[in-house]
């Protein structure tokens, strides 16, 4: 989504130019944070747990503002969704969407990166996915939205 210009902001606004993947905050704040910005740094991270810890120590805090984007379902749920299979997938009880998507699907391991750029190659099928779990969800909390 980053590279098709469909978020609201573009790789030009990166911090260093690109994805950053560190997950401790001190870390994070060691390696990054020691700089002067002309304004507060956004940092978004994404996760698929409420329980993932991420605290700045105070000094970094007026610095910057975190955003926790949570993956709460299955990734194997875009799947799903972009098949049309949902009501399908609603009628099996007690299936993980990684099952669903092996047993009726016959997508196996999908959980590589190249697996998904693969899969959502057309960026329309992405988005339809996320639109469609964006309505099922029932995890909806007032959050900021990204897309563009």
């Amino acid at each position: 989504m980053l590279k098709n210009n469909l978020l609201i902001f573009t790789e030009d606004d990166l911090l260093s130019g690109e994805l950053i993947k560190e997950r401790n905050a001190d870390k994070f704040s060691e390696k990054y944070l020691g700089k002067r910005f002309d304004s507060k740094v956004n940092v978004l991270r994404i996760h698929d747990s409420n329980q993932e810890n991420f605290h700045l120590k105070k000094e970094y805090k007026p610095k910057c503002t975190v955003y926790n984007i949570i993956t709460y379902s299955e990734i194997e749920m875009l799947i799903i969704l972009n098949e049309h299979k949902y009501e399908q997938f609603k009628k099996q009880k007690n299936i993980k969407p990684s099952d669903f998507c092996s047993q009726f699907l016959d997508i196996g391991y999908v959980k590589s990166k190249s697996y998904w750029e693969n899969y959502f190659s057309d960026i329309n099928n992405l988005l339809y996915a996320i639109r469609e779990y964006d309505k099922i969800s029932k995890k909806r909390d007032k959050t900021k939205n990204f897309l563009n």
